[in-house]
């Protein structure tokens, strides 16, 4: 899980505030749940990073999932 610790490190600081604006942002939020999902995706992107440290657009991949675990933390709030 995350062998080459400083990049991840590095793309978790570059990145991080991207994406917890942005699910700040689609919540409407600023509490447990955005720092939650926030906290999703970069733990998968943590356990991808074999996978995914030469895509060509890590901060798109971060997104993508930011938006996935939004959509399904909407369904389960809908389903609940």
């Amino acid at each position: 899980m995350c062998a080459s610790r400083g990049s991840f490190e590095e793309l978790y600081q570059k990145n991080y505030s991207i994406v917890h604006s942005y699910i700040r942002r689609v919540l409407q939020k600023d509490d447990f749940e955005t720092e939650e999902l926030t906290q999703q995706v970069f733990l998968e992107a943590c356990q991808k990073w074999d996978e995914i440290k030469e895509h060509p657009d890590l901060t798109g991949f971060l997104m993508a999932v930011a938006n996935n675990r939004v959509k399904k933390w909407f369904d389960e709030k809908n389903q609940a």
